[in-house]
Formats: C-alpha cells, sequence, structure tokens
C-alpha cells in the first residue's frame, strides 16, 4: 500500500471516529444529563459514577481512535 493509500485511509478512519464521538455526545450523552451547571457537583459524580463504561468509551473512541497515527498502525 502506498503511503498516499495509507495516509487517505487514516485521515477517513479519523473522520469518522470523530463524527461517531460528536453523535454520542450530542444524541446520548447531553440528553442523558451530560453536562452540569456549577453548584451541582454532586449530580455531576452521580452521572459519571452511573455512567462510567458509556464514557469510557466515548473518551477512547475521541481521543484515542480519531487520531491519524491511530488508523496508520491498523491499515
Amino acid at each position: 500500500m502506498t503511503p498516499v493509500k495509507t495516509a487517505g485511509i487514516a485521515a477517513v478512519g479519523a473522520a469518522v471516529t470523530s463524527l461517531v464521538g460528536f453523535v454520542v455526545l450530542l444524541g446520548v450523552l447531553i440528553p442523558a444529563g451530560y453536562g452540569f451547571a456549577p453548584g451541582e457537583e454532586a449530580n455531576a459524580i452521580a452521572f459519571l459514577a452511573r455512567h462510567a463504561g458509556v464514557l469510557a468509551a466515548w473518551n477512547s473512541v475521541v481521543y484515542l481512535l480519531s487520531t491519524p497515527s491511530s488508523w496508520v498502525c491498523f491499515s
């Protein structure tokens, strides 16, 4: 595979995972209560405790898989 083709696959993979991250944020996490007003720290901690798995998966997709260098390693 040529370097240009590998870079193209990496760019598309990064774009798709970033879009998935935004869809999950806007479609799942915010409606479920992610994002809190000042003074509601207890609610924030309770939300994080209830949704730890979802937040860990979301962070992994957004921050680890959406970088082009990670896609170059997989291609």
